[in-house]
């Protein structure tokens, strides 16, 4: 795992993480012009946000299928904080703080990696 340091406070407001299970059905949309591995998806209770495209199966777009699961939790960093990175996605990390709180965090807010 990576310890990345944050550049910036970054904080998601009212905010409804979009959670997937293995198999759920999904509408997707438009991919994300800014990220452009993560596609627009809502759900059949109205639940909607972006997801990576290699944890769909497209093949019958609109309609697709979830192929991982997928926790759409974003976490709050301040700036100067040190966080692991357990992989990247697409200009994202998933990652966890030091209370081992987890979710998802920008690639922008990291100005280098402190150890492999």
């Amino acid at each position: 795992m990576k310890k990345l340091t944050a550049n910036a406070d970054y904080e998601e407001l009212d905010r409804n993480p979009l959670n997937l299970q293995l198999g759920q059905k999904v509408t997707v949309g438009e991919e994300d012009t800014t990220w452009p591995e993560w596609i627009w998806c809502q759900t059949d209770n109205g639940l909607s946000g972006y997801v990576p495209k290699n944890y769909l199966d497209l093949e019958n777009s609109p309609q697709a299928t979830v192929t991982n699961e997928f926790d759409g939790t974003i976490l709050k960093v301040s700036k100067g904080e040190v966080i692991e990175s357990e992989f990247e996605l697409g200009g994202w990390h998933w990652c966890h703080d030091d209370e081992g709180k987890k979710g998802w965090l920008p690639n922008y807010l990291f100005r280098h990696a402190l150890a492999e």
